[in-house]
Formats: C-alpha cells, sequence, structure tokens
C-alpha cells in the first residue's frame, strides 16, 4: 500500500476487521481523506475475498467506479479536453498576469526593501485590496 505501515493500518473491533488509513483513525473518520474498508466479518484467521470486499463497501466502490467512467468519457471526448486545456492556460495566464500586478503594487508601496515606493504609507490596506481582501479604506 502506498506509503506502507506509517499510513495503513489493520482494525479489528466488534468481530469485524477493517483496513484504515492514518487520516481516517486520527481524525475518527472525519477527514475527507479518511480510508476504511471492512475487509471481514472475522477478526482471527482471516481470507481477504476481493467480492466481499467490494460488497461490503457500496459506497467507496461504487464512487470509484462511477469517478472512473466520467474520467473515461471526458477524455474520449476531444472538445471537452480542448475546452479544459484553453481554461488552465487562461487560468496559467490570469495567475502570472496577477503575480505581475502585485509585483507593481509592492514596488509602489514599498518600504523596506529596495527604493521607497509613493504609497508606502498606506502600504498594508494597499496589500489587502490588490489580495481581495478589500475594505472601505478609513478616512484619517
Amino acid at each position: 500500500m502506498p506509503g506502507g505501515e506509517t499510513t495503513w493500518s489493520i482494525r479489528t473491533i466488534a468481530g469485524m476487521t477493517h483496513l484504515e488509513n492514518r487520516d481516517y483513525w486520527t481524525t475518527q473518520g472525519n477527514s475527507a481523506n479518511g480510508v476504511s474498508i471492512l475487509m471481514a466479518h472475522q477478526v482471527s484467521g482471516v481470507v481477504i475475498n476481493c467480492a466481499y470486499v467490494r460488497e461490503h463497501n457500496p459506497s467507496y466502490f461504487s464512487g470509484r467506479d462511477e469517478r472512473n467512467e466520467n474520467r473515461r468519457k471526458a477524455l474520449a471526448d476531444d472538445a471537452a479536453c480542448e475546452a479544459m486545456a484553453e481554461a488552465l492556460n487562461e487560468a496559467e495566464a490570469a495567475r502570472a498576469a496577477f503575480a505581475a500586478a502585485l509585483a507593481k503594487v509592492e514596488a509602489l508601496s514599498a518600504y523596506d526593501v529596495g527604493p521607497v515606493g509613493p504609497f508606502n504609507a498606506d502600504r498594508h490596506d494597499w496589500d489587502k485590496i490588490a489580495h481581495g481582501n478589500w475594505e472601505e479604506k478609513r478616512t484619517r
């Protein structure tokens, strides 16, 4: 299993054997990444039967099967793949433009690095606005 013994453990309780990952047992099952799979309704001499595991963990396997089917359909749809590639390229261009704009805001409001910018007195307000944390600027 990925992560080995530090990530996965076998837990036996109430006559059942489960395979669980660290995210599951450290959060008592409250993690979105937690996995607990019922392996058998016995605690000793457990023989792993794949059909039994699949039958007794329907939400895990049906969800996985549905996601995999959706992936197969999406990857077979050239128009959808092209649209996703275009959207990801647009997102990357937007991140680059945002980074360039932030660099300009930082240069104009710089105080302690390089030349002092003309808007340095309110540099924290400009930084908040540039990062989308807009609050109406209070007048002094």
